[in-house]
Protein backbone atom coordinates (compact mmCIF):
# COMPACT_ATOMS: atom_id res chain seq x y z
CA UNK A 1 0.00 0.00 0.00
CA UNK A 2 1.14 3.76 -0.95
CA UNK A 3 1.23 6.79 1.00
CA UNK A 4 -1.84 8.87 1.22
CA UNK A 5 -2.75 10.33 -2.73
CA UNK A 6 -4.33 13.40 -4.00
CA UNK A 7 -7.86 11.88 -1.92
CA UNK A 8 -5.96 12.05 0.72
CA UNK A 9 -5.87 10.25 3.82
CA UNK A 10 -9.11 10.53 6.67
CA UNK A 11 -8.36 13.35 9.33
CA UNK A 12 -5.66 11.59 11.93
CA UNK A 13 -5.26 8.63 9.85
CA UNK A 14 -1.82 7.58 10.27
CA UNK A 15 0.74 5.44 8.07
CA UNK A 16 3.54 3.64 9.11
CA UNK A 17 6.24 2.01 7.63
CA UNK A 18 9.58 0.85 7.99
CA UNK A 19 12.78 3.08 5.95
CA UNK A 20 15.61 1.20 6.15
CA UNK A 21 14.70 -2.68 6.91
CA UNK A 22 18.19 -3.82 7.30
CA UNK A 23 18.90 -0.75 10.11
CA UNK A 24 15.26 -0.95 11.41
CA UNK A 25 14.05 2.44 11.35
CA UNK A 26 10.51 3.15 11.67
CA UNK A 27 8.39 6.32 10.50
CA UNK A 28 4.62 7.01 11.14
CA UNK A 29 2.87 10.26 9.92
CA UNK A 30 0.07 11.65 10.78
CA UNK A 31 -1.94 13.36 8.88
CA UNK A 32 -4.62 16.05 9.38
CA UNK A 33 -7.02 17.85 6.67
CA UNK A 34 -4.83 16.06 4.07
CA UNK A 35 -1.52 17.39 4.59
CA UNK A 36 1.25 16.00 6.74
CA UNK A 37 0.94 17.22 10.53
CA UNK A 38 3.36 15.06 12.35
CA UNK A 39 6.01 12.65 12.09
CA UNK A 40 7.52 10.31 14.39
CA UNK A 41 11.02 8.31 13.63
CA UNK A 42 11.95 5.58 15.47
CA UNK A 43 13.97 2.53 16.34
CA UNK A 44 11.13 0.35 17.43
CA UNK A 45 9.12 -1.52 15.48
CA UNK A 46 6.10 0.62 14.84
CA UNK A 47 3.15 -1.58 13.13
CA UNK A 48 1.65 -2.64 16.15
CA UNK A 49 -0.47 0.15 16.17
CA UNK A 50 -4.18 0.23 14.81
CA UNK A 51 -5.30 0.99 11.76
CA UNK A 52 -1.74 1.00 9.66
CA UNK A 53 -1.01 1.43 6.34
CA UNK A 54 2.74 -0.21 5.37
CA UNK A 55 4.29 1.67 2.23
CA UNK A 56 6.96 1.09 0.12
CA UNK A 57 10.12 2.61 -0.01
CA UNK A 58 9.48 4.50 -2.97
CA UNK A 59 6.93 6.74 -0.85
CA UNK A 60 9.41 7.62 1.76
CA UNK A 61 11.59 8.49 -1.25
CA UNK A 62 8.73 10.93 -2.61
CA UNK A 63 8.68 12.62 0.74
CA UNK A 64 12.70 13.00 0.94
CA UNK A 65 12.92 14.25 -2.89
CA UNK A 66 9.90 16.36 -2.14
CA UNK A 67 7.88 15.47 -4.35
CA UNK A 68 5.10 13.62 -2.20
CA UNK A 69 2.52 16.46 -2.18
CA UNK A 70 0.64 18.13 -0.43
CA UNK A 71 3.20 19.27 1.92
CA UNK A 72 3.37 20.13 5.38
CA UNK A 73 1.29 22.78 6.46
CA UNK A 74 3.83 25.57 8.08
CA UNK A 75 0.69 27.37 9.54
CA UNK A 76 1.37 26.74 13.66
CA UNK A 77 4.73 28.40 13.00
CA UNK A 78 6.06 32.25 13.65
CA UNK A 79 7.04 33.82 10.27
CA UNK A 80 11.23 33.50 11.52
CA UNK A 81 10.39 29.74 11.60
CA UNK A 82 8.65 29.47 8.68
CA UNK A 83 11.75 31.53 6.84
CA UNK A 84 14.00 29.03 8.18
CA UNK A 85 11.81 25.83 7.55
CA UNK A 86 11.31 26.83 3.54
CA UNK A 87 14.92 27.50 3.10
CA UNK A 88 15.30 23.71 4.80
CA UNK A 89 13.15 22.46 2.12
CA UNK A 90 15.67 23.79 -0.81
CA UNK A 91 18.40 21.90 0.85
CA UNK A 92 18.63 18.64 -2.47
CA UNK A 93 18.36 14.92 -1.31
CA UNK A 94 21.41 13.27 -0.35
CA UNK A 95 23.38 16.65 0.26
CA UNK A 96 24.22 18.62 3.29
CA UNK A 97 24.25 22.40 4.71
CA UNK A 98 25.59 23.58 7.87
CA UNK A 99 23.98 25.29 10.37
CA UNK A 100 26.35 28.42 9.36
CA UNK A 101 25.33 28.26 5.77
CA UNK A 102 22.24 28.14 6.30
CA UNK A 103 22.02 31.39 9.04
CA UNK A 104 24.24 33.06 6.28
CA UNK A 105 21.76 32.25 3.80
CA UNK A 106 18.95 33.69 6.03
CA UNK A 107 20.72 36.76 7.14
CA UNK A 108 20.68 35.23 10.78
CA UNK A 109 23.05 33.79 13.29
CA UNK A 110 23.31 29.60 13.42
CA UNK A 111 21.78 29.89 17.25
CA UNK A 112 17.87 30.54 16.21
CA UNK A 113 17.84 28.49 13.01
CA UNK A 114 18.97 25.88 15.56
CA UNK A 115 15.84 26.56 17.70
CA UNK A 116 13.40 27.22 14.18
CA UNK A 117 14.61 23.39 13.55
CA UNK A 118 13.80 22.04 17.06
CA UNK A 119 10.12 23.10 16.63
CA UNK A 120 9.95 21.14 13.36
CA UNK A 121 7.11 18.71 13.91
CA UNK A 122 7.34 16.99 10.45
CA UNK A 123 10.91 15.92 9.80
CA UNK A 124 11.27 14.11 6.26
CA UNK A 125 9.05 16.82 4.90
CA UNK A 126 11.37 19.49 5.93
CA UNK A 127 14.30 17.65 6.13
CA UNK A 128 16.39 19.53 8.82
CA UNK A 129 18.31 15.52 8.90
CA UNK A 130 20.58 17.50 5.93
CA UNK A 131 21.71 20.47 8.71
CA UNK A 132 24.74 19.21 10.09
CA UNK A 133 27.42 21.09 12.29
CA UNK A 134 30.44 23.43 10.40
CA UNK A 135 32.97 21.16 12.88
CA UNK A 136 32.04 18.07 11.06
CA UNK A 137 29.71 16.60 13.67
CA UNK A 138 25.78 15.95 12.72
CA UNK A 139 24.34 18.51 14.95
CA UNK A 140 21.13 18.08 16.64
CA UNK A 141 18.07 16.39 15.46
CA UNK A 142 14.97 15.86 17.55
CA UNK A 143 14.63 12.26 16.77
CA UNK A 144 17.91 11.09 18.01
CA UNK A 145 21.20 11.84 16.02
CA UNK A 146 21.42 7.57 15.24
CA UNK A 147 18.01 8.52 13.34
CA UNK A 148 19.60 11.65 11.52
CA UNK A 149 22.73 9.49 11.16
CA UNK A 150 20.95 6.66 9.46
CA UNK A 151 18.49 9.30 7.22
CA UNK A 152 21.78 10.56 5.88
CA UNK A 153 23.31 7.51 5.30
CA UNK A 154 19.95 6.16 3.54
CA UNK A 155 20.18 9.42 1.34
CA UNK A 156 23.70 8.75 0.60
CA UNK A 157 22.76 5.52 -0.41
CA UNK A 158 20.69 6.98 -3.37
CA UNK A 159 21.89 10.16 -4.08
CA UNK A 160 24.08 8.87 -7.42
CA UNK A 161 27.39 10.12 -5.69
CA UNK A 162 26.11 13.89 -5.33
CA UNK A 163 26.36 13.99 -1.75
CA UNK A 164 28.30 16.85 0.33
CA UNK A 165 29.15 15.15 3.24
Amino acid sequence: MGIPTSSGPLLGKEYVFRLIKNIGLWVRILYMEKRPFHVKLSLKDLTALPDEKIAPEEGLLSILKGTHKPGPDLSPYTDFQKKVLKKTMEIPFGETISYKELAESLGTAPRPVGQALRCNRTPLFIPCHRVVSSNGGLGGFSQGLQVKSMLLRFEIARSDGKCSM
